[in-house]
This record gives C-alpha cells, sequence and structure tokens, in this order.
C-alpha cells in the first residue's frame, strides 16, 4: 500500500500538536533526541567557579571529592533507571493513545497509562534486544576499525570511510524492526517473540515505505532541531544582556526557561515520532480498511473506481 509521505509527515505533526494530553509520554519518548545535545554546557571552568566563590578543588578535600562524585554517579544511575522505565511506559500508552484518536475513539491518559504499564515488559523485551544488537554492532565496527588505525591512519580512515554506512544502516534497522514490533506488540496485542519476528518480516515486505517513513521523520526532526537552536539563540540574548547587569538572575531565569523549552519541544517531538510510526503501520495493516475509516495518508493521485 502506499503512502502519500507529506500527508504522514503533516498528520504527525497535527497529532503532536492537538494531542497534548499525550505530551508527558512525549517527554521521555523525545527526551533521548536531546541527549548529549548540550552536554559540554557545564565543563569545569576554574575562572568561573572563582567568580563563584569557589576557588578550591576536589584534590583539596579527597574524602569529600570521592563521596560527592558516587553520590553523583548513584545519582545519574537512579535517574536512567527512571528515564527507561517512564520511557518504555511512554512508547506503548503513546501507540495506543494515538491508535485511539485515529480511529476517532475517546481515549483518556488514565487508559493509555494503563495500556503502558501493561506492555512494559513486552516493550522492555523489545528494547533490550535492539539495543543489545545495536552495542554488539557497534563493537565489531570498532573490533575492525581500531586495529587498521593502529596500523596506519590513513588506512583506518578509509576503513571508517567503508565500514561506517554499514553500522548507519544497520543501526536504521534495527529502529525499524523495533518500531514495527512495539506496534505489533501493543496495536495487536501480540507476544514478545512474535513481535519480533513480525517486526523484521514486516521490515521486509515494506522495505521501500519504511526507509521513506524513517528519512521523513529524520527530516522532521532536525527540523525541529534547528527551530530549536534558533529559538535557544534568541531566548539566549536578552539573558546575556541582564547577565552583564546582573549576572545571579540572569542565569537562574536562563536556566528555569531553558529547561522548560527543552521539555515542551522533546514533548512534542516524542508525540510526532510515535505518530509517524504508528499512522504509517495502520496504513500498511490496512486498520483504517478494518474500521471503515479512509486513510488519511493514501496518495491523492489514487483514482476512484466509481468514477467514470
Amino acid at each position: 500500500m502506499s503512502i502519500d509521505y507529506i500527508e504522514l509527515a503533516k498528520r504527525s505533526l497535527s497529532n503532536a500538536w492537538n494531542y497534548r494530553f499525550l505530551w508527558l509520554f512525549g517527554v521521555f519518548v523525545g527526551a533521548g533526541d536531546f541527549f548529549g545535545f548540550f552536554n559540554n554546557a557545564f565543563k569545569e571552568d576554574s575562572e568561573t567557579l572563582r567568580h563563584l566563590g569557589i576557588d578550591r578543588s576536589f584534590s583539596d578535600f579527597p574524602e569529600i571529592g570521592i563521596a560527592l562524585i558516587i553520590a553523583l554517579l548513584m545519582l545519574g544511575l537512579l535517574v536512567a533507571i527512571i528515564m527507561l522505565v517512564m520511557g518504555v511506559i511512554s512508547e506503548a500508552a503513546l501507540i495506543f493513545g494515538i491508535k485511539r484518536k485515529e480511529l476517532g475513539q475517546e481515549v483518556t491518559f488514565g487508559e493509555c497509562w494503563s495500556t503502558g504499564i501493561s506492555k512494559f515488559l513486552r516493550v522492555l523485551g523489545i528494547f533490550i534486544i535492539s539495543v543489545v544488537v545495536g552495542i554488539t554492532s557497534f563493537i565489531i565496527f570498532l573490533i575492525l576499525v581500531i586495529p587498521v588505525f593502529l596500523e596506519s591512519v590513513a588506512a583506518g580512515i578509509v576503513m571508517v570511510v567503508i565500514a561506517l554506512p554499514f553500522l548507519i544502516l544497520i543501526m536504521f534497522v534495527i529502529e525499524a524492526v523495533l518500531a514495527w514490533a512495539m506496534r505489533l506488540a501493543v496495536y495487536d496485542d501480540i507476544s514478545f517473540a512474535d513481535s519480533l519476528s513480525g517486526g523484521l518480516t514486516m521490515f521486509r515486505e515494506n522495505i521501500g515505505p519504511t526507509i521513506l517513513v524513517g528519512l521523513s521523520s529524520i527530516a522532521c526532526q532536525i527540523g525541529f532541531f534547528i527551530v530549536a537552536f534558533m529559538a535557544f539563540f534568541i531566548i539566549a540574548i536578552p539573558f546575556i544582556i541582564l547577565g552583564l547587569v546582573v549576572p545571579y538572575v540572569a542565569i537562574g531565569m536562563g536556566v528555569i526557561i531553558g529547561l522548560v523549552a527543552m521539555i515542551l519541544i522533546s514533548a512534542f517531538t516524542g508525540v510526532f515520532k510515535s505518530s509517524i510510526w504508528t499512522i504509517a503501520y495502520m496504513h500498511l495493516k490496512g486498520k483504517y480498511d478494518a474500521e471503515g475509516i479512509s486513510s488519511p495518508i493514501a496518495p491523492r493521485t489514487a483514482t476512484n473506481p466509481n468514477q467514470t
């Protein structure tokens, strides 16, 4: 079944904007796209620390420094576990919520949450398998590239140029199979093993549409990042000016507004990403036809057999 990819993107954007009750789930799904985006923003700067009245390093307080590092590591681990759990629940919740909305049915936040809880282990298993395969592929890539680099930098660069496209292709396949498998598990309530097998089968049977759906999703998300970057830059200008006069107030307000903006953008992106794959899944699997609903992303060039 062919897809109008412009209509698919428009429909997904509309869903991301209109279904704001799903934004809480979208935060945890979209957060991964922003992970590490500002990872260098708060690197240690001794001059900045001195301006803040901190002119001593951890080496001056070894016991406190080690305890603080351990505490931060434990806190980071806890946050990572919470993000993982909420991310898995949110994936299933978004698929269910978008499914119901696309079929013109009412759905509540509680129903989405209940679905996310009930499908948690199944979706977590699919996610873990995809992560294991992805990490294994990356390790194989390093095993192939590093020895060549040690022999010759030039040869290593050539090896990277040759091998990197294959790694990107593998990662894309993993992402696509993961997307189809999760929708099989949540939408059609299929078991963990059958969802993985079905996701791979669906990818093989719909290679062209899958690639185009993935590229549409990536292109739109790149657009979101560009818009977000420009927005952050514009927002930062008055705070930079204010910082010249009242630095502490400017930093505090800037951090708060920046965090709020990132959360909102992450929420929107998460709902969009889930929506574009869910709508494509429903179209390819004939879910709209089964419900007697015209697919919103059917190509406009299709002719009506009743017309003469």
